[in-house]
């Protein structure tokens, strides 16, 4: 079940995240550059596990009932993390003031606009 491939780029990264981790004083910005690796090495893991759990045989062997078993949980697994990226998503927008105020700046730049363009002729001046 343990398959070598990314093993020489796990390594290293989980070192630097197992080294970075005895700082007393810790940022996650430095623990982002690690993340794509991880997803690297989990997605070929979850490849495959979901080759050998549709290539399985039939029966109730129990490396078969294991290798699905396995791969049911890591589906649920992305599933999980996806609905955590959405709730988060959407929490960030209701975070973020700045992203109102834009809203508001948008719409009164749109109102404005609307209305000296129904009142006023249009000018058209030209500053060099």
């Amino acid at each position: 079940l343990i398959d070598d491939t990314l093993l020489h780029f796990f390594i290293p990264t989980l070192g630097f995240v197992a080294l970075y981790s005895f700082l007393p004083h810790k940022e996650m910005r430095f623990i982002f550059p690690a993340v794509p690796m991880f997803n690297a090495c989990a997605a070929y893991g979850l490849s495959k596990l979901h080759a050998m759990a549709l290539t399985a045989k039939k029966g109730a062997g129990w490396s078969t009932l294991m290798t699905k078993g396995l791969h049911a949980c890591g589906l649920t697994a992305v599933l999980i993390t996806m609905m955590g990226s959405l709730l988060f998503l959407r929490l960030s927008m209701e975070n973020y003031p700045g992203g109102a105020a834009l809203e508001h700046l948008k719409n009164h730049f749109r109102t404005t606009a609307e209305i000296s363009t129904q009142k006023a002729p249009r000018w058209e001046d030209v500053h060099v």
